[in-house]
Formats: structure tokens, sequence, C-alpha cells
């Protein structure tokens, strides 16, 4: 069985929104078709390692009033553990982190 992974994914018209609410957007590509294409070559890296990808499309509204209920800043640690919790929903394990 192939490693799995998680990978946000998120909609071309929240993509400003995300970046506005996220404390690291000074990392973050100003442009959604630039972190688009970086996201599709990370699944291709991955792909190529072995490892199965799920893209987990993330709501931005859901993540800033998940991250304000766990008292987090929206970063990329942030958005990473908002993935595992959907994931594991996904799955139907109690993964509220």
């Amino acid at each position: 069985m192939n490693p799995q992974l998680g990978l946000a994914w998120y909609y071309e018209r929240q993509w400003d929104k995300i970046r506005s609410y996220s404390k690291d957007r000074a990392t973050m590509e100003k442009d959604y078709k630039d972190w688009e294409r970086g996201a599709l070559d990370a699944v291709k890296k991955f792909e190529a390692q072995g490892c199965t990808v799920n893209k987990v499309y993330v709501d931005v509204d859901m993540l800033i009033a998940w991250t304000k209920r766990k008292h987090l800043p929206i970063n990329g640690k942030a958005r990473a553990d908002y993935v595992n919790h959907l994931l594991a929903e996904r799955h139907g394990l109690n993964n509220d982190i």
C-alpha cells in the first residue's frame, strides 16, 4: 500500500482571502495560478515517490472558524493541522486537533 498524504487545495475565488488572513502571507504566492502550479508540481513529486496524494479542498471560512475555536493563528502549521482534521473526519476518526 502506498503512503498517503493530504495536501491543502484552495479555491481560486478564495485565494486572496486566505492570503489576507494568513500570518505568513509574505511566504505565500501572491497569485493563485502560481500557487496552483507549485502545488501540482508537488503532487507530481510525491506521486513519483510512490505516495498517494489526497487533495483536501479547504473552505477558507471554515478554516477561519476552526482556527478561532482552537485559538490558533492562521499559518502553515494551522493549515496543515486543519487538513489533517478534515482527513480524519473523512475517514471517521475523531481527530479534533
